[in-house]
């Protein structure tokens, strides 16, 4: 095998819009210092969280995705056919749905 052909070579494709994942982190720049001048590092800068776990029960990894005080959390249920059904995690107009409500508990 020569050089060339390695270069050639994928490794991996995306394929997150095609799974039913479609998600982009909203963050806005903010300094923690300005309120806690003592602190080693920003950790405004630390999300968001990931977790992966069956949450649903069905036997599939699902996907969780640490939220802020201005985007939600959001929950990615794997379905038997590979694709993603993406859901807030927490609703604030109705709070946590059952299946919410198992997730919620599990991260705790």
């Amino acid at each position: 095998m020569d050089n060339l052909s390695l270069i050639r070579t994928q490794l991996f494709s995306n394929v997150t819009k095609s799974l039913g994942i479609n998600y982009s982190h909203k963050d806005f720049d903010f300094i923690d210092f300005n309120v806690q001048s003592v602190l080693p590092h920003k950790f405004s800068e630390y999300c968001p969280a990931l977790a992966s776990a069956d949450m649903d029960g069905n036997g599939l990894d699902d996907i969780v995705i640490g939220g802020t005080s201005l985007n939600p959390a959001q929950i990615f249920l794997q379905q038997e056919n590979g694709s993603f059904v993406q859901k807030d995690l927490y609703n604030k107009n109705f709070g946590l749905t059952v299946t919410k409500m198992k997730a919620y508990y599990c991260l705790m």
